[in-house]
């Protein structure tokens, strides 16, 4: 008699579930989004960091979840964090997210949302969502991140604060890594402009925009819809930032639109007559905000007002002596104003014509003045639209030059905005309150562009210039010149020399 051995066959799994099982997603993928997860596995090789800028739309969000979810599901017990770009309603912006990326994963092997909005999963991993406020930011410091995803990243506080003092921290001890998704900031004073450029140099960047998207994913991304999307984005800024993912300035929003980088000075254009040009100092005053100073003179044979230096400082390096200090520096060095004693005269080629300075700190600029034989005189003040509308003017025909060492005043003018109400500046965490701009204002408020500094003979002698009277020969003019105006002539003067035996 034999024994037969019945085995049961093993259940079919689906390749949905094993998909799950495993951590490998990559069929949740759209096809532009696996392009760009392919650009991070070959840059993970360079960095730990990897920045994606793409289009509205694209599906950053459920890109950067599904990224942690594979993570979380291969690695049992570890830990991720997804930072959102809101500061409240967190829950509200989490969830839809989480529902779109986790919608076909079989129930028993789904993560739960607890009260802390923490993602837990069956196997002991879990992912945090914070919002993007730096209370949140500091609630995680000294966790440690196998992965972290930073959803749009422009309207993140304080990006640089939080990579540097809490992600890149938190990723050392797992060797982790961290992917910034955002489309691009309304200016390039933003922390995210700087990690662009250094992502694109370095080899760990990823760009797409509607149209890549299109062609990767044209049932998501139908070209009606593309055209019709456009179509209805009135404002042509709004569509290359936003689904162009292009840097672009919104024109309503810059105080000097009119500002080219054509105007940045490579080499110096001083020429002959410089040492008569009128010479310029401009302050900003400011303690919490910055003191800004600008160094320029006004070119009256070019019509052009050329910024050849700057210097700014703030909170406790602002004090009377420093400031003093630095401004004699930069005039002596360029030959603005060598001798700053008092009681010693100067000609006029020989000093500053004006130094100009914010009007709402009179007890300092007296001090300058008194102490230090710094002639200060604060500038009279318009309404803020109409003293930078001057400067404006100036800027579009051309007739402000500014020499590329002013890093501060070029980063100003790219990159001044207005306020959301458009009545003052806006504050920058770059640049202050654009304080070099407006010590640019004042100097162009009080700039002199009528009076001729070249004197009348400069550069002539009576050798080349004068007319020779050749009064020896009588045919001449020069010798009837002479007899008009009763000039003794060349040849009465030899006569006359001559009979009193003088040759």
């Amino acid at each position: 008699m034999s024994l037969r051995v019945i085995r049961s066959q093993p259940k079919q799994v689906s390749k949905t579930r094993a998909a799950w099982l495993i951590g490998e997603l990559g069929y949740r993928y759209r096809q532009g989004q696996k392009v760009a997860r392919q650009s991070w596995i070959s840059a993970s090789k360079k960095s730990i960091k990897f920045y994606i800028e793409c289009n509205r739309r694209y599906g950053k969000s459920t890109f950067g979840l599904l990224w942690l979810a594979e993570d979380a599901i291969k690695f049992p017990g570890g830990s991720s964090a997804f930072f959102a770009p809101v500061k409240e309603g967190l829950k509200d912006y989490i969830v839809p997210i989480i529902e779109q990326t986790f919608g076909d994963c079989p129930r028993d092997l789904a993560p739960e949302l607890d009260s802390t909005l923490t993602l837990n999963f069956p196997n002991g991993s879990k992912i945090v969502f914070r919002g993007s406020n730096m209370q949140q930011h500091r609630h995680r410091r000294g966790n440690a991140f196998r992965r972290v995803y930073i959803d749009e990243a422009r309207d993140v506080d304080e990006l640089n604060n939080l990579l540097e003092s809490v992600v890149i921290p938190s990723l050392f001890s797992t060797e982790g890594r961290v992917i910034i998704g955002s489309t691009p900031a309304d200016t390039e004073d933003h922390d995210l402009r700087q990690i662009r450029e250094v992502a694109e140099r370095d080899g760990w960047f990823f760009h797409s925009d509607i149209y890549d998207a299109m062609r990767y994913d044209p049932k998501d991304f139908p070209s009606e819809r593309v055209e019709q999307w456009k179509r209805e984005t009135l404002d042509s800024v709004a569509w290359e930032r936003e689904y162009l993912a292009k840097w672009v300035k919104d024109p309503t929003k810059i105080i000097v639109p009119e500002w080219d980088d054509k105007y940045v000075l490579t080499e110096p254009i001083r020429d002959q007559f410089f040492p008569h040009y009128q010479k310029y100092v401009a302050m900003d005053l400011g303690v919490r905000d910055k003191t800004a100073a600008i160094f320029g003179y006004y070119d009256f044979k070019r019509a052009k007002l050329v910024i050849e230096s700057e210097f700014c400082l703030q909170d406790s390096a602002v004090r009377t002596d420093t400031i003093a200090a630095m401004i004699k520096s930069v005039e002596e060095s360029l030959d603005y104003q060598r001798v700053h004693e008092r009681g010693v005269r100067l000609e006029q080629k020989d000093r500053v014509h004006l130094r100009v300075a914010d009007n709402n700190n009179p007890l300092l600029i007296n001090d300058l003045n008194s102490l230090h034989g710094l002639d200060f005189f604060p500038t009279r003040k318009d309404e803020l639209p109409a003293m930078i509308n001057l400067t404006r003017e100036m800027v579009k025909d051309g007739r402000i030059l500014i020499d590329k060492t002013c890093h501060e005043l070029l980063g100003c003018l790219r990159n001044a905005i207005w306020d959301k109400n458009k009545r003052e500046l806006a504050r920058s965490k770059v640049y202050g309150h654009f304080d070099a701009l407006m010590a640019l204002v004042y100097l162009v408020r009080n700039l002199d562009t009528t009076s001729n500094p070249i004197p009348q003979h400069f550069g002539k002698s009576p050798y080349s210039h004068a007319i020779q009277m050749k009064s020896f020969e009588p045919s001449t003019g020069a010798y009837q010149l002479a007899r008009i105006f009763n000039v003794q002539t060349d040849a009465e003067k030899s006569r006359e020399n001559f009979i009193g035996g003088k040759i």
